[in-house]
């Protein structure tokens, strides 16, 4: 799982069942591997989004990719959750 941190990247490891109170965070801005894993996950959301919206669209459902974005704070993280609200 990744997250951003005011540092840069973040990497969170996931122990078993996902628990926040037992992750172990692993950040560092200049990993080229991190960087371009994360940068291919954000990319993929949009790429993501963007077929969902396609989708609704077939089904007369117009304007949903624009709707989404605007509730992202962070576009690059786009999520089904967006589409929803």
């Amino acid at each position: 799982m990744t997250a951003q941190a005011r540092g840069g990247p973040v990497l969170i490891a996931m122990i078993g069942d996902y628990n926040p109170d037992y992750a172990s965070h692993i950040t560092d801005p200049q990993d080229e591997a991190l960087n371009v894993g994360l940068a291919s996950i954000r990319s993929g959301r949009i790429a993501r989004a963007q077929r969902m919206s396609a989708d609704l669209e077939r089904i007369g459902i117009s304007g949903c990719f624009d709707g989404a974005m605007r509730h992202a704070e962070n576009p690059n993280l786009v999520s089904r959750s967006h589409f929803a609200r």
